[in-house]
């Protein structure tokens, strides 16, 4: 969608998207017209009971013009044991899987062109747990700055190889479409952690009531569903043409950090909702 620059016309093209879920919104400007931007915006419809067809009508009385660019159906059902939860708790792991989906292409993407420190202010390291703690309880600049110091620190070294590239500038953008993949990585688990109070296992309403962070994290973990999502990161990394040592590593930075900084999200938005 394209707007005008004034005040009050990003509020008269959003509004008519109240109870829709907003995954993503960048804006870039429109080259050869001043003041002008074109907003790129990613929705999941299905939930709101709208046609696609409604929604976009909806928006073309705030904006210059309205452009479908793609529309998928997410599919993926992965395989969930009995005892794993419901049909809506299957859906959101399904989500998941077109997220990751993303997340490897915008990695791969990054990992095209070398570290480039030049590029970068200094950043100090970020441990998961004040990571995950930014996306249960921050608002968006705390977590902005957070996920900045751990895709910096942590993200970037697993991505690419050391070294400068001859223009080193066009890593930037591959830069901020892998935060914004990660971002929308990370903002899923409160979605995940929502579903999973809903349905109320005992086993987390049991650790729950204990209080302790480390008995609430034992009763979110499921190796086995964990284990299929480390496969598939592997195997999407491989779909993107990186080499099988890559993927690997790949793989280590869901196992070792990604994972590990959803699941610890989770554990903050049970023990303080």
């Amino acid at each position: 969608a394209t707007i005008d620059d004034r005040p009050g016309s990003l509020l008269e093209l959003l509004t008519p998207l109240r109870g829709i879920d907003l995954t993503l919104i960048q804006s870039r400007p429109i080259p050869g017209e001043k003041w002008k931007y074109a907003f790129f915006l990613e929705l999941l419809v299905g939930a709101s009971g709208q046609p696609l067809a409604a929604i976009l009508g909806s928006l073309k009385a705030a904006a210059r013009d309205v452009r479908l660019l793609g529309a998928y159906t997410i599919t993926t059902q992965p395989t969930v044991p009995d005892d794993a939860g419901t049909t809506a708790l299957s859906s959101l792991r399904a989500m998941i899987a077109d997220i990751d989906s993303s997340l490897l292409t915008a990695f791969a993407a990054r990992s095209r062109f070398r570290l480039n420190p030049g590029l970068y202010a200094h950043a100090e390291p970020i441990d998961i747990d004040t990571l995950a703690r930014a996306f249960a309880h921050g608002d968006a600049t705390a977590q902005t700055r957070a996920l900045r110091r751990f895709y910096l620190t942590t993200v970037v070294p697993y991505l690419a190889l050391p070294g400068d590239d001859p223009e080193p500038r066009e890593a930037l953008h591959a830069d901020t479409d892998a935060i914004a993949a990660l971002a929308r990585r990370f903002r899923f688990a409160a979605r995940v952690i929502a579903r999973k109070r809903v349905e109320q296992a005992p086993a987390l309403r049991a650790a729950a009531e204990t209080g302790d962070p480390a008995k609430v994290e034992a009763a979110l973990l499921n190796e086995a569903v964990e284990q299929r999502v480390l496969e598939r990161a592997q195997t999407y990394a491989l779909r993107e043409g990186l080499t099988e040592q890559h993927a690997k590593q790949l793989s280590w930075l869901y196992r070792d950090y990604l994972l590990p900084v959803s699941r610890l999200i989770q554990v903050h938005l049970v023990l303080d909702p």
